[in-house]
């Protein structure tokens, strides 16, 4: 059930979490492939999204969104639906839309956790040790399990760095890791990449810096 955000009480206490512009794509991981048990896993994307998604609330509409978008009625074509789904995403991430502006909802009179604040127990402590109810002891040993159990999550962000940084020309990326160099490129250079044509995708990532790279790390 939606709310309006806007009429919660100033008194009240909110915990909220959002996403950053930056931190959105690893964020994407986690909406893709834990919402509803339904699991739509990124490195099966185009086929999880065809057999799993018709009929569910969270993905439905992207999946006839993009099948429409693209003329695809079918999964047969797996070079044209790749480089379709690298576009869309793509361009998913350079666009404004109502799904991005309602994960980065922040309230100055909240207490605002963003994405990569779960990484470190620190950062989560400062913000929520004035809570009447906090107990740091519990929620030590709570937060050591949500790091234990989402690995692959936590350190998305951060092997994806590490593989751009060692990358080869054998060095492979999945479709939200294409997306998302595209929308670095586009982020420094200001402009629309022809992000469905390989060839471009391949010749285009030699001009992203590893800089641009780390700097959006930041």
């Amino acid at each position: 059930m939606e709310i309006d955000l806007t009429n919660i009480s100033h008194s009240a206490v909110v915990v909220n979490t959002y996403v950053t512009e930056e931190n959105f794509v690893w964020y994407l991981y986690n909406f893709l492939e834990k919402t509803d048990n339904i699991g739509i896993y990124v490195d099966q994307l185009i086929y999880n999204l065809f057999t799993k998604a018709n009929g569910t609330t969270a993905f439905s509409e992207m999946c006839d969104h993009f099948k429409s978008a693209y003329g695809i009625a079918d999964i047969n074509d797996n070079d044209y639906c790749n480089n379709a789904a690298i576009e869309y995403f793509y361009l998913f991430l350079l666009g404004n839309n109502r799904f991005k502006t309602i994960v980065s909802t922040v309230q100055k009179n909240w207490i605002n956790i963003e994405y990569e604040d779960f990484c470190s127990s620190e950062t989560l402590i400062k913000k929520l040790q004035h809570l009447s109810n906090f107990n740091r002891e519990y929620f030590l040993k709570q937060h050591h399990l949500l790091l234990k159990t989402n690995q692959q999550y936590v350190r998305r962000k951060t092997n994806f760095y590490n593989k751009f940084k060692n990358k080869t020309n054998k060095t492979q990326f999945d479709i939200l890791e294409w997306a998302y160099i595209g929308w670095l490129l586009s982020k420094d250079s200001k402009e629309k990449l022809d992000w469905f044509n390989k060839d471009v995708r391949l010749n285009k990532i030699n001009e992203l810096d590893e800089n641009l790279c780390l700097k959006s790390n930041t």
